[in-house]
This record gives structure tokens, C-alpha cells and sequence, in this order.
């Protein structure tokens, strides 16, 4: 968009190797400068609303996850994780 290279990566490559890519893939850029990453979403990204106290259980965050998620909640009986972004890039 602004003449800068970044690397991208393939979020639902990584958590399952098997899956397919996503049917509208979408580009969501992380941080900016020199450490920004592009994620490829499925696509537009939305903002949730939740109930605080709709916590999950930490056990529900996939194994790959599980080290950076900061919490979970449950929108819609489906699971959310908040991501140390800055640890994320870093493992990737």
C-alpha cells in the first residue's frame, strides 16, 4: 500500500498445516515500521462486543495458541483469543 515490503503469513496455515486457504482472503496488517506483518483473514475483520464476564477456559485455546493467548471469551458460543501480538511475531 505505502511501497513497504512486509512478511505475510498464513494464520490458518499455521494453527492447521491441512486447512484450505481462506475463500476471500484479506489482508490485515500488524504494528507498523519495521516489525509490521501482514495476517491473511477471511474477510473484513469486525469488532466484537462481549460480555466480560463470558470468559472460556483456558484449555479451549488451540495448542498452538496457547502461549500467547492473553484470554478467551465466547462470542456466539464461539471462541475469541486476545494475542500477545508482539510475542506472536516473534514465534513466527
Amino acid at each position: 500500500l505505502h511501497g513497504l515490503l512486509v512478511p505475510v503469513l498464513d494464520r490458518a496455515a499455521f494453527l492447521d498445516p491441512a486447512s484450505q486457504p481462506p475463500a476471500r482472503p484479506m489482508l490485515l496488517v500488524l504494528v507498523h515500521g519495521g516489525d509490521a506483518c501482514g495476517v491473511l483473514i477471511e474477510g473484513m475483520p469486525r469488532r466484537l462486543r462481549f460480555d466480560p464476564d463470558a470468559s472460556a477456559d483456558a484449555a479451549s485455546v488451540p495448542a498452538a495458541l496457547a502461549a500467547l493467548a492473553t484470554r478467551g471469551v465466547l462470542v456466539d458460543d464461539q471462541l475469541w483469543s486476545d494475542l500477545d501480538v508482539a510475542a506472536l511475531l516473534d514465534l513466527l
